[in-house]
């Protein structure tokens, strides 16, 4: 019960991340079948503000919802951070094709990740991806400590995942994240 309930939280994210990417596409789509001149160069970065804030807004919306499957934390106490390497950021993903060493060139210290378990995973039924809030992984949590965080998220109790360092080592971009886990009092 509690994977198909990962699945579908799964599902709402990405639709909630995606569905205004197709919206936009709509309306450039309109705006070029109208044949509209462009605009002035003085209303380019209103635009760049607006897509920036709707960016935003999409990615608090799915964080909101990611956050709503676990217990309130005010119920559970703080434990002290965990840190940990990201494994598997030099592969592409394979839902999208997307090189990871691209999408963690984007990545920033201090932005916040969301742990995502990885249920239909066929080589590793306890894999975590590692995603950023607008829905692009980045990685897995390595094997061992997705072996003890796995349950945890299962059972709703919070953990806290924010990237804490990127490191380059001999061209291959590498993630250190910091875990806050939350436990019952």
């Amino acid at each position: 019960m509690a994977e198909l309930i990962w699945i579908i939280v799964g599902l709402v994210i990405v639709m909630l991340l995606f569905a205004p990417k197709a919206e936009e596409k709509t309306k450039t789509q309109n705006l070029k079948n109208k044949n509209t001149t462009t605009k002035s160069k003085k209303n380019e970065p209103n635009k760049s503000a607006n897509k920036i804030l709707q960016k935003a807004s999409s990615e608090t919306i799915a964080y909101k919802h990611y956050l709503k499957q676990f217990e309130e934390s005010e119920k559970n106490k703080k434990l002290p951070p965990v840190y940990a390497m990201v494994a598997g950021t030099r592969y592409k993903n394979d839902d999208t094709g997307a090189e990871r060493q691209e999408i963690i060139r984007r990545t920033q210290i201090g932005e916040t990740l969301m742990l995502i378990p990885d249920v239909l995973n066929p080589y590793d039924k306890d894999a975590i991806k590692v995603v950023r809030l607008n829905g692009e992984q980045i990685g897995f949590i390595g094997r061992e400590l997705a072996i003890e965080l796995k349950p945890r998220l299962m059972n709703r109790l919070r953990i806290d995942t924010r990237v804490s360092n990127i490191i380059s080592n001999t061209g291959i971009w590498e993630v250190e994240i910091e875990l806050v886990k939350y436990g019952r009092k």
